[in-house]
This record gives C-alpha cells, structure tokens and sequence, in this order.
C-alpha cells in the first residue's frame, strides 16, 4: 500500500470476508443454478476452472482450463446439464472480456446466463455484460480501476499467477513496466 501511494496511486483494500459475504448473499438470491467461476470465495457445487493463459515466452494463449479442472469443452459440457439458464459468480468482474466470452460459448450449448453476480465489479464490465443483456449484481462497483490486485497475486497457493499451457502448471509473474 504505502509502496503504491508512493508512485501516486489511490488504493482501497476489499476485505475477503466482505466479498464472500456479498456474494453468499447474492446467490442466495436466485433459484436459478449457480455457476461459480471463483474457487476461493464461494462455495458452490457447479464451478467452472478457467483461466487467462500465457505461454512460456508469457504470450497470451486465450483461455485455458485452470490447473486440476478438465479441457474448458468438457466443463462446459457439463454445465449444459444445469438447464437453459444459469447465474454465474465471480469474485471480480473487470472488464466483462471472459463473461462475454463464456456468454457465447455456452450459447453454442443453448445456456443463457440469465445474470452475474460478483464480489466487485467495474463499470467497464457492467456496461459491456448489460449490452448482451446480462445483468450484473455486485457488492461494490467502482467506476472505473487501473489495475486490481488480489491476495493470490502474491502467493504462491493454487490456482495463482497465470497458468502456463505448455508447462501445464501456473506461475506468478510481474510485467517490469
């Protein structure tokens, strides 16, 4: 914290307990089947494990199965069996990139995702999710972030950093810039 105000950055610190809250409370909303694509924060029976992936020379490779889950086809599969509709959770929605992405994939699979709820959203994603005509329910918004930072971005836990395809593992990394 004290590094980033340093270098002029404003930092606010989202306790987990208030993002597992928010979204035990959110779920607990819907009758709709739960997706959650957050093995950290809220337990739920239906998870999807996917991930931004990079190669070894840290190029993006699109998305990927996380590390222990099957090839993302086969997760999807799966949840095609939950019914026509589903409420996906997350921790954080950013920039609604891979929400838009799973919205079309599971599309194909004559799913809908009927909503998102999340532990923190950004306009940015809000704005791109409500265009496909996904809502979005979250305990805190933000207008707009530079960056977000979670406590796995320095840990070296399971399902951190970036998963790595070739290597089939993940790895934390840091962009020098």
């Amino acid at each position: 914290d004290a590094d980033l105000r340093q270098v002029g950055k404003n930092t606010l610190w989202v306790a987990s307990e208030q993002i597992q809250s928010g979204l035990s409370r959110l779920t607990q909303a819907t009758a709709l089947p739960i997706v959650s694509l957050d093995d950290r924060y809220l337990s739920a029976d239906n998870r999807l494990g996917i991930s931004r992936g990079v190669d070894t020379q840290l190029d993006d490779t699109g998305y990927v199965p996380r590390v222990g889950y099957p090839s993302i086809e086969t997760q999807l599969a799966q949840l095609s069996g939950l019914g026509r509709e589903v409420v996906v959770a997350d921790d954080v929605v950013f920039s609604g990139e891979m929400l838009a992405w799973l919205a079309d994939r599971l599309a194909l699979r004559s799913v809908k995702i009927g909503g998102v709820v999340c532990g923190i959203a950004i306009r940015e994603g809000i704005e791109k999710l409500n265009a496909m005509g996904i809502g979005v329910e979250a305990m805190q918004t933000f207008e707009e972030v530079e960056d977000e930072l979670c406590e796995r971005d320095f840990a070296v836990v399971l399902g951190s950093g970036r998963r790595i395809a070739d290597l089939d593992t993940n790895a934390l990394y840091f962009d020098p810039e």
